[in-house]
């Protein structure tokens, strides 16, 4: 057998680096927090799909297929909201950290 560890550590040395090089990582709940308030709008539509998404299965389920037409057109449209809310957020958002310290 070899006198090597099977876990030595070695795998997780990125981890570390990745601390080292950005100590005021924000957590997930901040990132949400701060990409909602750049462009409330794609989430706004994301959500929107989601519903129409929940609402036209439930339909489907149940056998109407007019509601269930109308709630799957509904969410292409929540769908290319939200497309374009993030295409107009990123011509017209702020920019980004790295082209901002070029500046």
């Amino acid at each position: 057998m070899s006198d090597k560890q099977p876990y030595d550590n070695v795998e997780f040395d990125w981890v570390k680096l990745v601390a080292d090089l950005n100590p005021d990582q924000e957590t997930f709940i901040e990132k949400c927090k701060r990409k909602f308030n750049e462009n409330p709008f794609v989430p706004i539509g994301a959500f929107g799909a989601i519903g129409a998404l929940s609402y036209g299965l439930f339909s489907m389920y149940k056998g109407d297929v007019q509601r269930s037409q109308y709630a799957m057109r509904a969410r292409i449209g929540c769908q290319g909201f939200a497309v374009a809310a993030l295409i107009v957020g990123f011509i017209y958002g702020p920019p980004s950290p790295a082209t901002r310290d070029n500046r």
